[in-house]
């Protein structure tokens, strides 16, 4: 298990759920945060919106990251960030012609 403080509010998820994303941030911080817990309430402070981060990891429970969707976002800011938030956890996302028209 791997405990996220994010943004005040901790979530803790199983370790296995972001192993399946190689080369992203996750791998850093799963295979980092076994040696320490971070600052003894979580092992990992995360500064996004938490409603965010749990669609990510509802997504990534599905094992769908290779076609991660904003779609259930409700407005276009929360798109947006939530797109900036899986560019800088490394995740990258085969482009479909439905996520490229999102972009725009």
């Amino acid at each position: 298990m791997i405990t996220f403080n994010i943004s005040g509010q901790i979530i803790t998820n199983r370790r296995s759920t972001f192993i399946e994303v190689s080369n992203s941030t996750f791998d850093t911080i799963v295979s980092s945060s076994k040696i320490m817990n971070v600052n003894n309430q979580s092992d990992v402070f995360i500064n996004y919106d938490p409603n965010l981060f749990q669609h990510l990891i509802n997504q990534l429970r599905k094992q769908s990251f290779k076609s991660i969707s904003s779609f259930k976002l409700s407005s276009n800011e929360e798109k947006i960030t939530f797109k900036t938030m899986l560019i800088d956890f490394s995740i990258f996302v085969v482009p479909t012609t439905s996520f490229i028209k999102q972009l725009y």
